[in-house]
Protein backbone atom coordinates (compact mmCIF):
# COMPACT_ATOMS: atom_id res chain seq x y z
CA UNK A 1 0.00 0.00 0.00
CA UNK A 2 1.45 3.65 -1.03
CA UNK A 3 2.71 5.88 2.04
CA UNK A 4 -0.13 7.90 1.09
CA UNK A 5 -3.01 5.57 1.73
CA UNK A 6 -1.37 3.93 4.48
CA UNK A 7 -1.51 7.78 6.04
CA UNK A 8 -5.06 7.83 4.94
CA UNK A 9 -6.18 4.97 6.57
CA UNK A 10 -4.21 5.69 10.22
CA UNK A 11 -6.42 9.34 9.02
CA UNK A 12 -9.60 7.35 9.00
CA UNK A 13 -8.96 4.66 11.66
CA UNK A 14 -10.78 7.23 14.38
CA UNK A 15 -13.79 7.20 12.88
CA UNK A 16 -15.20 9.43 15.58
CA UNK A 17 -12.75 12.37 14.23
CA UNK A 18 -15.06 12.20 10.84
CA UNK A 19 -18.38 10.86 12.22
CA UNK A 20 -19.22 12.61 15.47
CA UNK A 21 -19.98 16.36 13.62
CA UNK A 22 -21.63 14.55 10.50
CA UNK A 23 -23.77 17.54 9.44
CA UNK A 24 -21.79 18.32 6.50
CA UNK A 25 -22.81 14.02 5.70
CA UNK A 26 -26.10 14.81 6.10
CA UNK A 27 -25.88 17.77 3.52
CA UNK A 28 -23.96 15.70 1.21
CA UNK A 29 -26.75 13.00 1.42
CA UNK A 30 -29.28 15.21 0.41
CA UNK A 31 -27.19 16.42 -2.45
CA UNK A 32 -26.61 13.28 -4.04
CA UNK A 33 -30.48 12.06 -3.78
CA UNK A 34 -31.97 15.78 -4.93
CA UNK A 35 -30.16 14.32 -8.29
CA UNK A 36 -30.71 10.75 -7.88
CA UNK A 37 -34.27 10.75 -7.68
CA UNK A 38 -34.67 7.71 -9.16
CA UNK A 39 -32.36 4.56 -7.94
CA UNK A 40 -34.42 1.70 -9.39
CA UNK A 41 -32.66 -1.04 -10.41
CA UNK A 42 -29.28 0.86 -10.66
CA UNK A 43 -26.10 -0.80 -9.56
CA UNK A 44 -23.95 1.51 -7.05
CA UNK A 45 -20.75 1.49 -5.89
CA UNK A 46 -19.42 4.09 -2.97
CA UNK A 47 -15.86 4.56 -3.04
CA UNK A 48 -14.36 5.66 0.11
CA UNK A 49 -17.82 4.92 1.87
CA UNK A 50 -17.26 5.71 5.27
CA UNK A 51 -20.13 5.49 7.47
CA UNK A 52 -22.12 4.69 4.02
CA UNK A 53 -24.81 7.32 4.52
CA UNK A 54 -24.31 8.83 1.22
CA UNK A 55 -25.27 5.29 -0.43
CA UNK A 56 -27.27 3.33 2.06
CA UNK A 57 -29.82 5.81 1.38
CA UNK A 58 -30.73 4.23 -2.07
CA UNK A 59 -30.71 0.76 0.08
CA UNK A 60 -34.60 -0.36 -0.83
CA UNK A 61 -34.26 0.86 -4.32
CA UNK A 62 -31.09 0.14 -5.86
CA UNK A 63 -30.20 -3.40 -7.44
CA UNK A 64 -27.16 -4.09 -6.05
CA UNK A 65 -24.68 -1.38 -3.38
CA UNK A 66 -20.80 -1.90 -3.15
CA UNK A 67 -19.50 -0.14 -0.56
CA UNK A 68 -15.76 0.47 -0.39
CA UNK A 69 -13.32 1.74 2.22
CA UNK A 70 -9.62 2.03 3.42
CA UNK A 71 -10.10 1.40 7.02
CA UNK A 72 -12.19 -1.79 8.91
CA UNK A 73 -13.29 0.45 11.58
CA UNK A 74 -15.60 2.60 8.87
CA UNK A 75 -17.01 -0.59 7.49
CA UNK A 76 -18.13 -1.91 10.81
CA UNK A 77 -19.96 1.46 11.01
CA UNK A 78 -21.35 1.93 7.59
CA UNK A 79 -22.72 -2.22 8.22
CA UNK A 80 -24.57 -0.60 11.13
CA UNK A 81 -26.90 1.31 8.92
CA UNK A 82 -27.98 -1.94 6.92
CA UNK A 83 -32.13 -2.71 6.91
CA UNK A 84 -31.89 -6.45 7.39
CA UNK A 85 -34.32 -6.74 4.73
CA UNK A 86 -31.71 -5.63 2.21
CA UNK A 87 -28.92 -6.83 3.28
CA UNK A 88 -28.30 -9.44 0.47
CA UNK A 89 -27.86 -6.99 -1.92
CA UNK A 90 -25.24 -4.83 -0.28
CA UNK A 91 -21.37 -5.87 -0.42
CA UNK A 92 -18.34 -4.33 1.76
CA UNK A 93 -15.08 -4.44 0.30
CA UNK A 94 -11.97 -3.11 2.47
CA UNK A 95 -9.39 -1.44 -0.14
CA UNK A 96 -7.51 1.42 -0.86
CA UNK A 97 -9.20 2.77 -4.56
CA UNK A 98 -5.61 2.00 -6.32
CA UNK A 99 -5.77 -1.85 -5.06
CA UNK A 100 -9.53 -1.91 -5.73
CA UNK A 101 -10.99 -3.97 -8.83
CA UNK A 102 -13.89 -5.05 -9.76
CA UNK A 103 -15.09 -7.06 -12.70
CA UNK A 104 -18.77 -5.41 -12.26
CA UNK A 105 -19.42 -2.67 -13.73
CA UNK A 106 -21.40 0.33 -12.18
CA UNK A 107 -24.54 2.83 -13.00
CA UNK A 108 -23.37 5.08 -10.11
CA UNK A 109 -20.43 5.51 -8.55
CA UNK A 110 -20.26 7.89 -5.34
CA UNK A 111 -16.95 9.82 -4.42
CA UNK A 112 -17.28 11.95 -1.98
CA UNK A 113 -14.12 13.71 -0.61
CA UNK A 114 -11.96 10.73 -1.52
CA UNK A 115 -9.95 12.76 -3.76
CA UNK A 116 -7.94 14.88 -1.06
CA UNK A 117 -6.36 11.52 0.49
CA UNK A 118 -5.27 9.60 -2.64
CA UNK A 119 -1.95 9.13 -3.84
CA UNK A 120 -2.71 10.07 -7.25
CA UNK A 121 -5.58 12.33 -8.51
CA UNK A 122 -5.66 11.21 -11.87
CA UNK A 123 -5.37 7.29 -11.04
CA UNK A 124 -8.13 8.10 -8.87
CA UNK A 125 -10.46 9.39 -11.81
CA UNK A 126 -8.89 6.50 -13.90
CA UNK A 127 -10.39 4.37 -11.78
CA UNK A 128 -13.97 5.54 -11.28
CA UNK A 129 -14.23 5.38 -15.15
CA UNK A 130 -13.43 1.85 -15.61
CA UNK A 131 -15.93 0.91 -12.67
CA UNK A 132 -18.88 2.92 -14.07
CA UNK A 133 -20.85 1.66 -17.41
CA UNK A 134 -21.16 3.54 -20.53
CA UNK A 135 -23.43 6.95 -19.38
CA UNK A 136 -23.07 6.06 -16.04
CA UNK A 137 -22.75 8.40 -13.44
CA UNK A 138 -20.18 9.78 -11.36
CA UNK A 139 -20.83 12.17 -7.72
CA UNK A 140 -17.92 14.25 -6.95
CA UNK A 141 -17.31 15.97 -3.60
CA UNK A 142 -14.34 18.38 -3.72
CA UNK A 143 -13.33 21.60 -2.03
CA UNK A 144 -12.06 24.29 -3.71
CA UNK A 145 -8.77 25.54 -2.65
CA UNK A 146 -9.04 28.74 -4.51
CA UNK A 147 -12.55 29.60 -2.42
CA UNK A 148 -11.87 32.49 -0.26
CA UNK A 149 -12.91 30.53 2.72
CA UNK A 150 -10.56 27.37 2.04
CA UNK A 151 -7.72 29.94 2.22
CA UNK A 152 -8.74 31.28 5.61
CA UNK A 153 -8.75 27.75 6.50
CA UNK A 154 -5.89 26.56 5.67
CA UNK A 155 -4.25 29.54 7.10
CA UNK A 156 -5.55 28.69 10.38
CA UNK A 157 -4.76 24.98 10.28
CA UNK A 158 -1.09 26.50 9.49
CA UNK A 159 -1.56 28.76 12.78
CA UNK A 160 -1.88 25.88 14.73
CA UNK A 161 0.02 23.59 13.62
CA UNK A 162 3.04 26.29 13.97
CA UNK A 163 2.11 26.90 17.68
CA UNK A 164 0.80 24.20 18.75
CA UNK A 165 3.51 22.09 16.82
CA UNK A 166 0.88 19.69 15.96
CA UNK A 167 1.42 19.04 12.23
CA UNK A 168 -1.27 17.08 10.90
CA UNK A 169 -2.48 14.37 8.23
CA UNK A 170 -2.15 16.30 4.72
CA UNK A 171 -4.74 16.45 2.32
CA UNK A 172 -4.49 16.69 -1.79
CA UNK A 173 -4.97 20.59 -2.74
CA UNK A 174 -6.43 21.43 -5.75
CA UNK A 175 -8.90 23.79 -7.36
CA UNK A 176 -12.57 23.42 -8.95
CA UNK A 177 -11.05 24.08 -12.34
CA UNK A 178 -8.39 21.46 -12.20
CA UNK A 179 -10.53 18.86 -11.27
CA UNK A 180 -13.32 19.60 -14.12
CA UNK A 181 -10.12 19.67 -16.52
CA UNK A 182 -8.72 16.23 -15.08
CA UNK A 183 -11.95 14.61 -15.38
CA UNK A 184 -12.55 15.86 -18.99
CA UNK A 185 -8.97 13.97 -19.87
CA UNK A 186 -10.78 10.84 -18.67
CA UNK A 187 -13.60 10.67 -20.79
CA UNK A 188 -15.92 12.19 -18.63
CA UNK A 189 -18.88 15.03 -19.36
CA UNK A 190 -19.63 17.28 -17.01
CA UNK A 191 -23.42 17.75 -16.09
CA UNK A 192 -23.94 19.45 -12.94
CA UNK A 193 -22.34 21.17 -10.00
CA UNK A 194 -23.88 22.62 -6.22
CA UNK A 195 -21.52 25.21 -4.09
CA UNK A 196 -22.10 24.99 -0.30
CA UNK A 197 -20.75 24.88 2.79
CA UNK A 198 -19.64 28.15 4.21
CA UNK A 199 -18.48 26.81 8.01
CA UNK A 200 -15.62 29.32 9.26
CA UNK A 201 -12.69 28.06 11.51
CA UNK A 202 -13.69 27.04 15.23
CA UNK A 203 -17.60 26.73 14.20
CA UNK A 204 -17.45 22.76 14.65
CA UNK A 205 -15.70 23.30 17.73
CA UNK A 206 -17.98 25.82 19.38
CA UNK A 207 -21.43 24.50 17.58
CA UNK A 208 -23.68 21.55 17.88
CA UNK A 209 -24.19 19.04 15.01
CA UNK A 210 -27.96 20.06 14.62
CA UNK A 211 -26.68 23.85 14.77
CA UNK A 212 -24.17 23.66 12.08
CA UNK A 213 -26.67 21.45 10.05
CA UNK A 214 -29.28 24.08 9.94
CA UNK A 215 -26.93 26.50 9.44
CA UNK A 216 -25.55 24.72 6.19
CA UNK A 217 -29.16 24.02 5.61
CA UNK A 218 -29.75 28.26 5.04
CA UNK A 219 -26.49 28.68 3.38
CA UNK A 220 -27.14 26.31 0.58
CA UNK A 221 -30.53 27.87 0.30
CA UNK A 222 -29.41 31.56 -0.27
CA UNK A 223 -27.24 31.50 -3.32
CA UNK A 224 -25.25 34.59 -2.12
CA UNK A 225 -24.12 32.75 0.48
CA UNK A 226 -23.83 29.14 -1.13
CA UNK A 227 -21.86 31.06 -4.19
CA UNK A 228 -18.91 31.65 -1.06
CA UNK A 229 -18.67 27.81 -0.01
CA UNK A 230 -15.72 26.48 0.19
CA UNK A 231 -17.05 22.76 -1.14
CA UNK A 232 -18.71 21.75 -4.51
CA UNK A 233 -20.70 18.74 -5.02
CA UNK A 234 -20.06 17.74 -8.42
CA UNK A 235 -21.83 15.29 -11.18
CA UNK A 236 -20.21 13.89 -13.80
CA UNK A 237 -21.02 11.48 -16.85
CA UNK A 238 -18.92 9.00 -18.74
CA UNK A 239 -18.93 9.67 -22.34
Amino acid sequence: MDKKALASKRHFENTRVYLDKDFDIQIRCELIAEQLKFAQELELLDLGCGNGALSLQFQAQAKKLTLVDITENMLVEAKKNVIKDHQHKISFIQSDIDSFNSEDKFDVVICSGILAHVPSVNSAIQKIHSCLKPNGLCFVQITDSDQFLSKINSIYNYFLDVVFKNFRYKKNIFTLQEILGKFEEQQFQFKDKTQYSLVLPLMKSIFSNQTLYRYSKYVLAHRFLSNHGSDFMLTFRKK
